[in-house]
């Protein structure tokens, strides 16, 4: 019986970056850990090595309680709940696929929001994770990360203020006010001043104040200290959260 209980309560996370795949698993969220990772380079073919690892672990023979895909990186876009069907998302929206071939259109409400972020897979790669993990909840990880920011305990939101979430070479930015949020987008940048920029024309854009603003930085400390310590030089109120390197935010905060 316990044996049964424990496999009962198994969680599993799937994590899809631009340059490879993570394996999280354990008892309950606050008890997973990471089983697996794969970088991928120039001339890998990204599903074959995914299809790989998926059966050399026996994820599929496995029970969860709970099964969660979250894509990092995948273009995305908000539209107010409701607007469109999933159907017509390609018509209106068709920059939101960066693969080549066919893609397919993820909506994720968000109803504190009342927004639906929309964001694309490469076809095979869709109906292989779907057909394998018939039950699996595909998630955005800004969608995690917006309703993390809004919500947290640890950031209540009296003025507006910026989050950053750093990436191996990108950055995400998220802009809340006491209406919700004001902002969100993802960037690529090459060198920690190019993010700073993207930073910095969000500041400009909204009309930020850097002497009382407040920012958090979140992310590993090989991709968030060096943006941290330059943002620190023309912002005054910069927090870094560091996160864990085999344990990311938007898989620690997942429900």
């Amino acid at each position: 019986m316990k044996l049964e209980t424990a496999k009962h309560d198994k969680v599993l996370s799937i994590r899809l970056l631009p340059d490879g795949f993570s394996f999280y698993t354990g008892q309950g969220r606050e008890e997973q850990i990471l089983i697996h990772s794969c970088t991928t380079g120039p001339g890998d073919d990204f599903l074959t090595l995914l299809k790989e690892a998926v059966f050399e672990k026996g994820l599929p023979e496995e029970e969860y309680i709970s099964i969660r895909i979250v894509s990092v990186g995948a273009p995305f876009t908000f539209l107010p709940d409701g607007l469109i069907s999933k159907k017509e998302y390609g018509s209106f929206f068709p920059a939101l696929s960066s693969q080549s071939g066919q893609p397919v259109y993820i909506s994720n409400p968000i109803q504190s929001i009342g927004r639906v972020l929309v964001y694309s897979l490469e076809e095979d790669l869709y109906f292989f994770l779907q057909r394998n993990f018939p039950e699996a909840n595909f998630l955005h990880q800004i969608t995690n990360l917006t309703s993390y920011y809004l919500h947290s305990k640890e950031t209540e939101i009296k003025y507006n203020y910026l989050f950053v979430q750093c990436e191996k070479q990108q950055i995400s930015i998220l802009l809340t006010s006491l209406e919700g949020i004001l902002f969100a987008n993802s960037f690529h940048y090459i060198s920690p001043n190019d993010a700073i920029y993207y930073i910095m024309h969000t500041f400009l854009q909204f009309n930020l104040d850097q002497l009382n603003n407040s920012v958090l930085v979140n992310g590993t400390t090989e991709y968030a200290a060096e943006i941290t310590a330059i943002l620190q030089k023309y912002v005054n109120k910069v927090t870094y959260k560091e996160e864990s390197k085999n344990l990311p935010l938007d898989i620690t905060i997942l429900s």
